[in-house]
C-alpha cells in the first residue's frame, strides 16, 4: 500500500477524471476495483495519523511525566506528516464524492432523455446501488408528473419529452426501424412494432423509442 500512498490521491483523481471527461451520453462502467484503493489509501493516511498522533502524546507523557496538551513545536516533522496525511484524507474524499455526483448527474440525464426504458447496455454499467438510484429517482419523478397533471383529457404530463415537438399534437406517426417485440403503452395498449410498420402513438409512448432508434417520426396525426 505505501508504494501506492506516494502519489496521494492519484487513484482518487483517475478515478473521477474518467468520469469527468467521458462523453455527455456516456457512462463508463463503475470501476468498483479502483475506487476500493482510494477507500484503502483513506485508510491508510488515518492510521498513519493516528500513529503520529500517538507518538507525540506518549513522548510528551514522558517528558512531562503526566498527561498534557500536545505541543508540537519540538517536533514540526510530525506536525507536518499529520497534516499532509489529513489533507490527503480530505482530497480522496472531494474526488470520491465527485466520481459519486458526476455518474449520478449521468444516471439523471439518461432518465430526461431516453425515458424510464433505460438500455441493458447503461444498466449493466451502474453499480447495484446506482441501479437502486435510477429506480428511486424514476419512481419520484413519475409520481410527480402524476400529480402535476391538471388536465384528465390530457392525461399525466411528461417532462421529459422534447420540448421542440409541440405539445397541441398529442399523437405522432411513427415508422418501425428495429424490432422489438410487443411494446406496452402507459395507457395499458399492446403494440406489435414490427420492422417496417406503421403506427399512430402517443407522443409521451413515442419519444424515448424515437430517441433509442427504434422508431422514426415520420410526422403528426
Amino acid at each position: 500500500m505505501a508504494a501506492d500512498v506516494r502519489a496521494f490521491a492519484r487513484t482518487a483523481t483517475e478515478l473521477y477524471r474518467d468520469v469527468a471527461l467521458a462523453e455527455k451520453h456516456h457512462l463508463p462502467p463503475h470501476d468498483h476495483d479502483r475506487l476500493k484503493r482510494a477507500i484503502e489509501e483513506v485508510k491508510y493516511h488515518s492510521e498513519e495519523a493516528q500513529n503520529l498522533l500517538k507518538a507525540q502524546e506518549q513522548e510528551q507523557d514522558d517528558a512531562n511525566g503526566e498527561l498534557g496538551s500536545q505541543d508540537w513545536t519540538s517536533n514540526p516533522a510530525s506536525a507536518a506528516a499529520v497534516l499532509v496525511h489529513y489533507e490527503s484524507i480530505l482530497r480522496n474524499k472531494r474526488l470520491m464524492l465527485a466520481y459519486v455526483h458526476e455518474r449520478c448527474q449521468k444516471i439523471k440525464a439518461f432518465r430526461w432523455r431516453l425515458g424510464n426504458a433505460v438500455p441493458k447496455e447503461i444498466v449493466d454499467r451502474m453499480a447495484p446501488e446506482e441501479v437502486h438510484f435510477a429506480t428511486q429517482y424514476n419512481r419520484i419523478l413519475s409520481e410527480y408528473m402524476t400529480g402535476a397533471g391538471v388536465d384528465d383529457r390530457l392525461g399525466n404530463i411528461d417532462l421529459t419529452l422534447d420540448a421542440t415537438l409541440p405539445p397541441k399534437e398529442p399523437y405522432v406517426k411513427v415508422l418501425v426501424k428495429r424490432d422489438i417485440g410487443e411494446f406496452v403503452t402507459e395507457e395499458g395498449k399492446t403494440v406489435h412494432l414490427i420492422p417496417g410498420s406503421m403506427h399512430l402513438l402517443r407522443r409521451c409512448d413515442a419519444e424515448p423509442l424515437i430517441v433509442q432508434g427504434v422508431l422514426e417520426h415520420e410526422g403528426y396525426a
